[in-house]
């Protein structure tokens, strides 16, 4: 499961996008002193739920917290952007399951 989380959360494009990587290739034919070849990028359930759930949790947590390069977003603009990008960037079913428990992300969020 960490494999598939490290190698395809950063897809983001559950609707085939181009903007995910690294894509569809068989990363165990990989020598170290190779590159990794051009791919097309998974989409919908080709990319391990495991990583769809880590990709909607990591930009939850970029958006809505400080980094030296942007301000922090707010809560509710957070929100709305997953919202806006169900479907999209994110699975569909995943951004449901965020929003059930919106409340408890929340507090977690507040008490860190």
């Amino acid at each position: 499961m960490a494999r598939e989380v490290c190698l395809c959360h950063p897809m983001n494009a559950w609707d085939g996008g181009d903007r995910g990587y690294p894509g569809h290739y068989d990363y165990t034919k990989l020598k170290t002193e190779e590159s990794v070849p051009e791919s097309t990028p998974l989409k919908g359930e080709e990319i391990p739920l495991a990583a769809r759930i880590v990709s909607l949790a990591d930009v939850f947590d970029a958006l809505s917290h400080q980094r030296v390069y942007k301000e922090a977003w707010t809560i509710e603009s957070t929100f709305d952007e997953i919202e806006k990008e169900r479907g999209h960037q994110f699975d569909p079913e995943v951004v449901d399951a965020f929003l059930q428990i919106r409340d408890r992300i929340v507090a977690i969020n507040n008490a860190f």
